[in-house]
């Protein structure tokens, strides 16, 4: 039996038996196509069930129980003796020695600083600065305390200055119980 078409104004002349090949060979590829694609899919699960089972595996090993006991395997030899008694080393083992270290000394930047050149700064107040603000008398110095130690670095000489800070009394108002102390 022949069919006739029209396919873009031609004449298209298909016989049935060449419709039932072409349906048959396609009918074929798309057995092979579902066999392949059946064998993916079952490849995938056993792909997920060997994922699902580590996981598993490793939750159980994370969050699982634990015991700190572990009983005795045979050929494995204990790290502790089955008493209190101290384990001793086999007489033929080798005994290793390690190397001691020195470790840095301390306090070592006072002994270096003393080997420089020592040079006093005073900072003491004006003349005008050492008024009593209580009373208004003239304060009198009764000592300075270092307050800054630094090194001062000029080319082919080092030297070490010392600031001092004076500080100052009044012998009136200490007289009289009030304590004023000015720096």
């Amino acid at each position: 039996m022949i069919h006739y078409f029209l396919l873009n104004k031609t004449k298209v002349v298909i016989s049935v038996s060449d419709v039932m090949a072409t349906l048959v060979k396609n009918n074929e590829e798309l057995v092979k196509q579902l066999a392949q694609a059946n064998r993916q899919v079952d490849q995938l699960h056993q792909e997920i069930t060997y994922l699902n089972e580590l996981i598993a595996e490793m939750n159980r090993k994370l969050f699982g129980k634990s015991k700190e006991v572990i009983p005795d395997q045979d050929g494995q030899l204990s790290l502790f003796n089955n008493g209190n008694e101290p384990a001793t080393p086999a007489q033929d083992e080798p005994v290793i020695e390690v190397k001691n270290y020195r470790r840095k000394a301390k306090g070592t930047k006072a002994d270096k600083l003393a080997k420089f050149p020592v040079e006093q700064i005073e900072k003491e107040l004006l003349i005008s600065e050492r008024d009593c603000q209580h009373c208004g008398v003239e304060m009198t110095d009764m000592g300075s305390i270092p307050i800054r130690s630094e090194l001062a670095f000029i080319p082919a000489k080092i030297t070490r200055l010392i600031y001092n800070q004076h500080s100052y009394v009044c012998k009136h108002c200490e007289q009289q119980g009030i304590t004023s102390i000015k720096k």
